[in-house]
């Protein structure tokens, strides 16, 4: 039921359906094993952001990441990965040659998974915010 709600990017209503059942029984582990991950709900999130105002986003991340804490707090462990970064700083220049490095970056296994939706947040503080509290590194611009 609650990958078909957020299938249906009814996020609010999967997180209301999730947050019933550990209640009840108090074990996430059946959800999450049935493919409502961490990722899916921060999708979501981000698609259905997309249509709202800002304030109205800045509490829907607000809401998700107070019901991911309870919900999978491991996607919130810190974990060092190789990511591949672009050196390309002239865009005029070709595209042909190889200007990415790989450098290894420590975030949150939810933030190794999924790209932050910078361009949701009008305002840099709140997107700095919002990266810190889902466990992104720095924004790299």
């Amino acid at each position: 039921a609650v990958k078909c709600l957020l299938t249906a990017d009814q996020i609010s209503e999967a997180i209301a359906l999730c947050s019933k059942r550990s209640k009840a029984n108090k074990d996430t582990a059946e959800a999450k094993s049935m493919g409502s991950q961490a990722k899916d709900f921060f999708r979501v999130a981000a698609k259905t952001a997309k249509g709202q105002k800002e304030s109205d986003r800045c509490k829907s991340f607000y809401h998700l990441h107070c019901f991911l804490k309870q919900y999978d707090p491991t996607c919130f462990s810190l974990d060092k990965r190789k990511v591949k970064v672009s050196r390309m700083e002239d865009k005029n220049k070709s595209a042909f040659r190889k200007d990415i490095s790989t450098v290894i970056v420590e975030q949150s296994v939810l933030a190794h998974e999924i790209r932050f939706p910078d361009e949701l947040f009008s305002s840099l503080q709140y997107c700095r915010k919002f990266r810190s509290m889902f466990g992104y590194a720095e924004s790299v611009k």
